[in-house]
């Protein structure tokens, strides 16, 4: 056997099979960059939150995905996931760009506390407080 064989079968335990490729360098943002990052962003979770209520909820809980949680991305769900820290680490594995929404399946109202009382919206999608 020759010394390199040698060596890559003495390391071949240690070494990560199936490994994702590593992520690009992030580069940092200009602030007009930033800003139609963001309001892309904002964009896709108010429009894929009005389409997963209006259009999948109730069709998700009659399935029995109650309690389990969607990533969308341009008004489709993408994955069905477990959790909703899952569909996010989901989410940002399929798109680097983090333009991206995880909608929880249920009816039931959730407690966001009081910053999502804050942020609740009104039909004119402009932020009030309460």
């Amino acid at each position: 056997m020759s010394k390199s064989a040698l060596i890559a079968t003495l390391l071949a335990p240690f070494v990560k099979r199936n490994a994702p490729p590593p992520r690009p360098p992030e580069r940092i943002l200009s602030d007009e960059e930033w800003q139609e990052w963001r309001q892309a962003r904002e964009k896709q979770v108010r429009s894929n939150g009005k389409i997963f209520r209006e259009k999948f909820l109730a069709g998700l809980i009659a399935d029995g995905h109650k309690w389990k949680t969607a990533l969308m991305r341009d008004g489709e769900i993408v994955e069905i996931l477990d959790t909703f820290s899952a569909a996010t680490a989901r989410g940002r594995e399929l798109f680097p760009d983090e333009v991206f929404s995880v909608q929880t399946i249920t009816d039931e109202p959730l407690n966001m506390g009081t910053l999502g009382a804050w942020l609740v919206t009104r039909d004119e999608d402009e932020p009030v407080s309460t």
